[in-house]
C-alpha cells in the first residue's frame, strides 16, 4: 500500500470503529485491525485515537459546512425540490461516512472536561450558527436547531438502520418537510 494509500485507509478504519463502537469504547488495536495495518503504520500518522478523532472530525465539519452553506445558497424563493432532495442525500452520504464522529459529537462523549467534550460542543454549535444563517430573522438559533436535529437524527437513525425507513426515501421525505417547515413553501 502506498504511503498516502495507508493514511486514508486508517482514516476511513477510523470512521467504521468510531460508527461501530463509539468513541469511548473504540481503541488503536479496533483500527488497526480494521484497516489491516500494523502498530507502527498507525503511529506513523497519528499520536493516539484523539489526534485521529480530531482529523476525522475536521473533515467531517468542512463537510457539513459545505452542506448547510449549499442549502443557504438556495433561498426560500429559488428552491427547487429536486436541489433540496440532492443536499439532503448529500448529508445522509456525508453520515454514512462520519456517523461515528458526529454521535459522538451530538452525544457530547466524555467528562465534561474533555476535549472530546469542547470539540463536540465547538461543532455543534458552529453548525447551528451556520444553520440560523440560512434561516433568516425569526428566530433563527431555535429554527435552526430544530432543522439541524431533524436532518441529522433522521440520517443517524436510518444510515445506522435503526429506523426502517428506505434510505433512498429519506432525503425527498426531508426535503418536503425543510420546503414546507423552513422555506416558507406551502403544502
Amino acid at each position: 500500500m502506498a504511503e498516502g494509500d495507508v493514511r486514508a485507509e486508517l482514516l476511513s478504519a477510523g470512521a467504521r470503529v468510531f460508527a461501530s463502537r463509539g468513541y469511548a469504547t473504540a481503541t488503536v488495536d479496533d483500527v488497526i485491525r480494521s484497516s489491516a495495518t500494523s502498530r507502527a503504520s498507525f503511529y506513523r500518522y497519528f499520536n493516539g485515537k484523539e489526534q485521529l478523532f480530531e482529523e476525522l472530525s475536521r473533515a467531517c465539519f468542512r463537510e457539513m459546512r459545505d452542506v448547510i452553506r449549499a442549502f443557504s445558497s438556495l433561498g426560500p424563493v429559488r428552491a427547487h425540490r429536486s436541489e433540496v432532495v440532492s443536499l439532503l442525500a448529500r448529508y445522509q452520504e456525508l453520515n454514512d461516512r462520519y456517523g461515528g464522529v458526529i454521535r459522538a459529537w451530538t452525544e457530547l462523549t466524555g467528562p465534561a472536561d474533555s476535549p472530546l467534550h469542547d470539540t463536540g460542543t465547538a461543532a455543534v454549535r458552529a453548525l447551528f450558527d451556520e444553520t440560523a444563517a440560512v434561516l433568516g430573522e425569526r428566530e433563527p438559533q431555535t429554527r435552526a436547531a430544530l432543522l439541524f436535529l431533524l436532518i441529522e437524527r433522521s440520517s443517524f437513525y436510518v444510515s445506522n438502520k435503526v429506523s426502517r425507513v428506505d434510505p433512498r426515501r429519506l432525503p425527498p421525505t426531508l426535503a418536503t418537510l425543510v420546503q414546507r417547515a423552513y422555506l416558507g413553501e406551502g403544502p
